[in-house]
């Protein structure tokens, strides 16, 4: 008897590579899941702005065609056909507002460019009903009083309608700008008002001017909606970011918009555009209403900030001067340069008449005078520097700043006046680094008076920064005192070697070994893995020059990569962002070549950009070795528009028993006795016999090829090697 068959089931298991079995019906629930997805992503999405425009402009002519054989036949609209044409305007108008947002005409960043676009479209909309009158005539006060009329008033309606719509997404972006938690559920909550006030007054057929007509319903309706309007109007965050030039400019902008918006809600209020479309009438002038609230409460805002404009931009200008002159310090190392250059700077800092600098001796315990500025040689000599009395003793104790503007009636400083009886004011902060006192900074005026907190503050900070350039002057001083240039490089040759991987990943389907070796300075070379779920990031890289300062560009060229390969997937934006912030930092003779990789475990495949360094050997199985070379140039030559246009990233396919092998010039242009170079060709050569080994073994038959070949000759530059093997 034949056995039965079992009976089929609608559930079949699947066995992957790795031994895991997997269901065929979590495959359709995962596949209904991302068709579902998709549906809401295309609702979501904006129509494309010229479709969006179409359905506006057909919904118009539709409108005006309707109109037009009422106004052939009669001299009115019957009502219920009214409601029906208007709600049809607003779901157009609905479908456009989204695509308007979305399109490259709305400047979403650049405030003045705002402003700009938000006075140009209120003028615009007045001068279309401006040339809606002029067509029109006296006469023209109804929709069908003349044939004029009617096709001034249903083009200029639309125009106005579809210009104020556009006005909406720009005057957003101001609402926005430094936005806070609650910016967006207020400006939800208007245009929720706002489609409640629309819809309430087209269905009830409101075309009254009366923004409170409609009954209690309609008064309520509008006064939430003129309240959402107030909340949404005291949104101007942008008016704290405008110089006062600036901000005198907006005020004379904005007092003129708000005429523009007053002067375009008396224009609306004609009983033709209403008579047109309640829709059309009922949206501009609600509006046109919030522009003038937003322009009238902008107005007022910039009104109060006019009269600290002034201050506001000194205090900014003093800051920029303080970052100026912090950063002339920081990297000075020469101790005497050094506390010559922060007296100087303390004086222009605080606008002072007279500075000096108490540094304290570790080896004494005693506080000298290291720097000053006009003070006479007597005065210099009489000083009181003991760190336990006067005002120099009280700032060591509390560690605090201290702004004293009449010396005379306070008595830790009325000693001073003794002392120098043309000062007046005193300014006096501590120098500290890691909470261990350094010195005092002190800063002084002959008026009284004449020092604010803000002073106070900007010399505490530049203070600060003072102590940082002290303390690193200090111990570069006591290195080149206590190890030369020698045991410096060491020092740097370690830090070199731990910013480098500890261990090599453990990935699936990919073996990784990699090999770095300086030569007898401190080099540049580098190379880094980034571990992610589903993908391998591989960098490697050479700095331009040797010693400290090619270190120092390798350690700062690995917290770039490292920080933008969490944020982008591409290695070319890797390395476009890379190149811009090291551009910024990096000097003009200096650049890296550096390759970024990314190996995808479960699609086989290798992304990769190239920023001139040396190409990537690949080898497979029966077929001669490849060089991969996308284009691209060095990191830190170009600001980024021509890296960003030469640059670019190839994909490869991946199979097992591949191999990549990555490397610096330091191995093709490691040099023998005879000083003849290993070269590419050998390189390749080699690459292409090794394909049968580990990936280890590939490098450590590489490494050892170069050093034979070297012999005893001396190794002029570093080198290294990564090596991925596909399993």
């Amino acid at each position: 008897m034949p056995k039965k068959k079992p009976k089929a089931t609608a559930t079949q298991t699947i066995l992957l590579a790795g031994g895991a079995p997997l269901s065929t019906e979590t495959t359709l629930v995962d596949e209904k899941g991302k068709r579902r997805r998709q549906v809401k992503t295309l609702f979501r999405r904006p129509l494309p702005l010229p479709l969006a425009l179409i359905i506006f402009g057909a919904t118009s002519l539709a409108v005006f065609l309707l109109n037009g054989v009422f106004f052939a036949v009669g001299d009115f609209v019957p009502s219920l056909i009214r409601p029906i044409r208007d709600l049809v305007l607003v779901a157009s108008m609905a479908l456009l507002l989204p695509s308007l947002a979305a399109s490259r005409f709305i400047e979403k960043r650049n405030v003045r460019k705002a402003l700009l676009n938000v006075f140009w479209g209120i003028a615009g909309a007045n001068g279309l009903l401006g040339i809606a009158n002029l067509i029109s005539g006296e006469d023209g006060e109804l929709l069908f009083s003349s044939s004029r009329t009617f096709f001034a008033t249903t083009l200029i309606s639309v125009l106005v309608s579809l210009l104020t719509l556009a006005l909406w997404p720009q005057i957003r972006s101001l609402v926005f700008y430094k936005s806070k938690r609650d910016t967006a559920r207020n400006f939800r909550l208007l245009a929720l008002g706002g489609a409640i006030y629309l819809g309430y007054r087209i269905l009830a057929g409101i075309d009254s001017s009366d923004f409170f007509s409609g009954g209690n319903v309609g008064r309520i309706i509008t006064f939430v909606l003129i309240f959402f309007m107030v909340i949404n109007g005291t949104r101007h965050a942008w008016i704290r970011h405008l110089n006062r030039k600036q901000k005198w400019a907006a005020f004379w902008l904005g007092a003129i918009t708000l005429a523009l918006s007053i002067a375009a809600l008396r224009e609306i209020a004609q009983e033709r555009y209403a008579e047109h479309s309640i829709a059309l009438y009922n949206f501009v002038s609600g509006s046109f209403l919030f522009f003038a609230i937003y322009s009238g409460m902008s107005l007022l805002a910039l009104l109060i900030q006019l009269p600290t404009a002034g201050l506001f931009d000194e205090k900014m200008r003093e800051i920029q001067t303080l970052r100026e002159l912090s950063s002339s310090i920081i990297s000075e190392l020469d101790i005497n340069n050094l506390v010559r250059t922060i007296t100087e700077k303390a004086v222009q800092v605080t606008k002072a008449d007279a500075a000096w600098l108490e540094l304290l001796d570790e080896k004494s315990g005693k506080l000298k005078l290291t720097s000053a500025i006009n003070l006479t040689q007597a005065e210099s000599a009489n000083l009181n520097l003991d760190r336990h009395q006067g005002i120099t003793g009280w700032i060591c104790e509390q560690r605090k700043p201290i702004l004293v503007n009449e010396i005379e009636d306070d008595e830790r400083t009325a000693y001073l006046k003794k002392w120098k009886g043309n000062i007046a004011a005193l300014i006096g902060v501590p120098l500290l680094s890691k909470g261990r006192p350094l010195g005092v900074l002190f800063s002084a005026k002959s008026d009284p008076w004449s020092f604010d907190q803000f002073d106070r503050d900007m010399l505490q900070a530049f203070a600060n920064q003072a102590a940082v350039a002290i303390d690193n002057a200090n111990l570069w001083q006591e290195s080149i005192e206590r190890e030369r240039l020698a045991q410096t490089l060491q020092i740097a040759h370690d830090a070199q070697m731990k910013l480098l991987p500890k261990r090599m990943p453990v990935v699936p389907n990919v073996e990784v070994a990699a090999f770095a070796e300086t030569a007898n300075e401190v080099g540049g070379d580098y190379f880094d893995f980034f571990e992610y779920p589903d993908r391998l990031g591989v960098v490697i890289g050479d700095v331009s020059g040797k010693g400290a300062a090619a270190a120092f560009h390798m350690a700062e060229m690995k917290g770039i990569i490292e920080s933008y390969s969490r944020i982008y997937h591409s290695p070319r934006d890797v390395l476009m962002h890379a190149n811009a912030a090291l551009f910024r930092s990096i000097e003009s003779s200096a650049f890296v070549s550096l390759i970024y990789a990314q190996v995808d475990y479960e699609r086989q495949e290798m992304l990769y950009s190239r920023a001139g360094h040396c190409p990537i050997i690949f080898v497979r199985t029966n077929e001669p070795p490849r060089i991969l070379q996308p284009d691209g140039i060095a990191l830190g030559l170009d600001g980024g528009d021509l890296f960003d246009k030469v640059i670019t990233e190839d994909r490869i396919q991946l199979q097992k028993d591949d191999v990549l092998v990555f490397y610096t010039d330091g191995v093709t242009e490691a040099m023998n006795e005879q000083a003849r170079e290993f070269e590419e060709s050998r390189l390749v050569e080699l690459a292409g016999t090794l394909g049968g080994k580990s990936s280890q073994e590939i490098l450590s038959t590489i490494v050892e090829s170069v050093r034979r070949f070297v012999g005893p000759a001396k190794s002029h530059d570093d080198y290294t090697v990564v090596v991925l093997k596909m399993k």
